[in-house]
């Protein structure tokens, strides 16, 4: 709903927000180099084996198959680091995601100061300078007030008549009003 100050309402449940795909999307967005922790600790588990492998043995007389075996189990074991990370952070979103204040309807009202987040019993407001990107990812516009927390506003929510685009612009103007 729009009302005549420009203002834009939205309600949606967080159940129906795909959490896990739009975080996904702002920590690859956020870490383009180092999409996790645990890939990183696998490659240095590599390494040690392969420098175990060619440093404390004779070399010439170390087997490829010791080599490529070494480096298997590294593989192995840094998967299984990944995927143990993958699992604990479902369960953290699950947690955050299952809160009592996003049990039931959520609504935003967004307007040339800022933000007006109504959950149960909780209300939120936040200023357009706290707002630090605005982003548009798997039918969602996100407004972050940090590079890995979001405030969605969800497309198929919109008042009719506003597109995404049009959504974007006139959060644009309200940011660029707050700024000045």
């Amino acid at each position: 709903m729009t009302d005549e100050s420009g203002a834009i309402s939205v309600q949606f449940r967080y159940a129906r927000v795909p959490a896990s795909r739009l975080g996904g999307f702002l920590y690859s967005r956020g870490n383009p180099a180092l999409q996790s922790g645990t890939t990183v600790l696998a490659a240095i588990f590599l390494f040690f084996v392969l420098l175990f492998s060619l440093r404390f043995l004779d070399a010439p007389r170390v087997s490829a198959l010791f080599i490529i075996g070494g480096l298997a189990g590294g593989a192995i074991v840094g998967a299984g680091f990944i995927l143990l990370n993958n699992r604990m952070t479902r369960k953290v979103y699950a947690a955050i995601w299952a809160a009592p204040f996003r049990a039931g309807m959520t609504g935003i009202v967004l307007d040339a100061v800022g933000l007006k987040i109504t959950h149960a019993g909780m209300h939120q407001t936040v200023d357009w300078r706290c707002i630090v990107d605005v982003v548009s990812a798997s039918g969602h516009t996100l407004l972050l007030p940090s590079p890995y927390e979001y405030f969605p506003v969800p497309h198929d929510c919109l008042p009719d008549g506003l597109t995404p685009e049009g959504l974007h612009e006139k959060i644009a103007t309200w940011r660029a009003k707050a700024a000045a």
